[in-house]
Formats: C-alpha cells, sequence, structure tokens
C-alpha cells in the first residue's frame, strides 16, 4: 500500500470511491464500496441549522441525526453492519 500518491493503489476503507483517469481526462475506471443511496429528501435554508446551533445540540446529546463509521480492518458487508439498512449504538 503505498501513501496514495498518483498511480498508487489506494486503501479500500468504507465509502470509498477511486476514479482512473488517463491523461487526457477520460474515465479509465471506476472502485466504490460506497452504499447505493435509496432514498433522498430536499432541504430548504429555514430547516437548516448554523455550526454553531449544531454543536450546542450535539453537546446536550440532544442529536437528531448522526453519522456512523463501522470500526475494523479489511472488507466490510454492509448487510452485516447495517442489518435492514439501520445502524444501531448503545450510547
Amino acid at each position: 500500500m503505498s501513501n496514495g500518491g498518483n498511480g498508487y493503489a489506494r486503501p479500500n476503507d468504507f465509502n470509498t470511491i477511486t476514479v482512473g483517469l488517463y491523461p487526457d481526462g477520460t474515465l479509465y475506471s471506476l472502485e466504490s464500496s460506497a452504499r447505493v443511496i435509496q432514498e433522498s429528501q430536499p432541504f430548504t435554508p429555514d430547516n437548516l441549522l448554523t455550526a454553531a446551533q449544531a454543536i450546542e445540540i450535539f453537546r446536550k446529546n440532544k442529536a437528531q441525526f448522526s453519522l456512523t463509521l463501522p470500526t475494523g480492518e479489511g472488507n466490510l458487508d454492509f448487510n452485516k453492519v447495517y442489518r435492514e439498512n439501520t445502524a444501531q449504538a448503545i450510547n
């Protein structure tokens, strides 16, 4: 494994997308371990928080949405990590 310089192999971590391009900019290869987006919801400016508001809510343990990151090494089976597309946490 290299340090990630051009022309070297990149680590295949969680939610990694690696794009290979020819010198003229055309696509050579594409590899992804990211999950397919199954649904989307639009956001408008009036239902977004400022960074300060979000940090204050987080500090009070009142977060409404959290991003998760599986631990460990190697290839991940997302169906085992996120059974029924759900992330569960004890804390």
